[in-house]
C-alpha cells in the first residue's frame, strides 16, 4: 500500500481554544478550506465534533471532472490540543485519507498550528492528477490563510 503525506504549519494569534473550535466545528470548513463546497452531519454540525462523530464533506477540486462525498469520522479527540478524521467513504476513490490538526500552546496567547494529511493508496497504481492532489499543499496554504482572516 503506498502512501502520500503532505502537511503545513503556522502560528495563530489567538488561542488553541479559538482555533480549535474554528477547525474542528464541520459547519465552518465552507468558506475555510477551498475544496469544501458543503457540510452535512447526521448530528450537530456547528460545533467541534468529538470522538466517534460523523460528518460528509461535499468536495470539489480543481481539476476534478466531478464533485465527490467524502464521510469522515472523528477518530482522535484532545480539547484544544489534536483532532483527527478518517474517511470512511472518499467518493469510491481507491483510498482512505487520515487528517491531523496538532495545537500547541505558545506564549502570549498564540497557537502553533500543523495539519497533517496522509492519503493510503490501496493500489501503487495512481492517477496523476491524484497523487498531484494528495501532495500538494497548495490548497492548505489558502485554507491556513482563510483561518487567519476569519480569526481577525
Amino acid at each position: 500500500m503506498k502512501q502520500i503525506q503532505n502537511f503545513v504549519e503556522t502560528t495563530f494569534n489567538n488561542s488553541p481554544a479559538e482555533v480549535f473550535q474554528l477547525v474542528t466545528a464541520p459547519r465552518n470548513w465552507k468558506g475555510l478550506h477551498p475544496v469544501t463546497a458543503e457540510v452535512y452531519g447526521p448530528e450537530e454540525i456547528n460545533h467541534s465534533l468529538k470522538k466517534g462523530g460523523v460528518v460528509i464533506e461535499h468536495i470539489i477540486t480543481p481539476g476534478r471532472p466531478a464533485a465527490l462525498n467524502a464521510v469522515w469520522l472523528v477518530t482522535a479527540y484532545e480539547e484544544n490540543k489534536l483532532w483527527e478524521i478518517t474517511s470512511l467513504y472518499f467518493g469510491g476513490a481507491k483510498s482512505t485519507i487520515k487528517i491531523v490538526y496538532e495545537l500547541t500552546p505558545l506564549p502570549e496567547g498564540k497557537t502553533h498550528f500543523k495539519r497533517t494529511m496522509t492519503t493510503y493508496y490501496k493500489s501503487d497504481n495512481i492517477d496523476p492528477h491524484e497523487q498531484k492532489v494528495a501532495s500538494g499543499v497548495d490548497i492548505e496554504k489558502t485554507y491556513l490563510e482563510n483561518i487567519r482572516k476569519r480569526l481577525s
